[in-house]
């Protein structure tokens, strides 16, 4: 197990963090997760992720339906439909919330990148350091003609920016 744990010496960043787990995926893998570090996937998460991504060899990224950490509520469901002008954080309408639904940006708080999405558009843009690689990379993706969906029975719980808060020079 300690082989596959990889650091940096220092802080880099999100984006540097992804692309050195990127860099690193071996032969024979189908996908990869990002999964932040202030989250708690519920039972069966994955799995619905996967089974989302086999369903169609177009998809190149599945996000999680992401809610809140205490349970109140959704915060979002992972993206937005910038044409139509539907922002999918706060969702309240029952039909967003059951279906997977498309989207053209989704963030990388739980997502899953198939290998096909990594081989044919590469890393993450490191010029983003912490913001907006997650941005870049559903556009290029779109570009790439690959789909960006989130899967509503994929459940992940997040502590919004606890991370970056618990840090003192932030």
């Amino acid at each position: 197990l300690a082989d596959d744990i990889l650091r940096h010496e220092g802080n880099r960043g999100f984006t540097a963090a992804i692309n050195t787990g990127l860099r690193h995926l071996r032969l024979g893998y189908d996908s990869v997760v990002l999964l932040n570090n202030d989250t708690a996937p519920q039972k069966g998460w994955l799995e619905e992720m996967v089974k989302t991504a086999q369903t169609d060899e177009e998809i190149g990224i599945v996000s999680a339906r992401i809610m809140e950490w205490e349970g109140h509520g959704i915060r979002a469901i992972g993206g937005s439909d910038w044409l139509g002008g539907v922002a999918m954080q706060g969702a309240s309408r029952q039909d967003l919330l059951d279906a997977i639904q498309a989207h053209p940006f989704v963030p990388f708080t739980a997502v899953l990148l198939t290998r096909q999405l990594v081989e044919t558009i590469g890393l993450l843009d490191e010029r983003f350091v912490n913001n907006c690689s997650d941005n870049d990379y559903c556009q290029r993706a779109t570009m790439a003609h690959f789909k960006i969906v989130s899967d509503p029975t994929a459940i992940v719980r997040h502590r919004e920016s606890e991370t970056v808060l618990s840090i003192k020079e932030y």
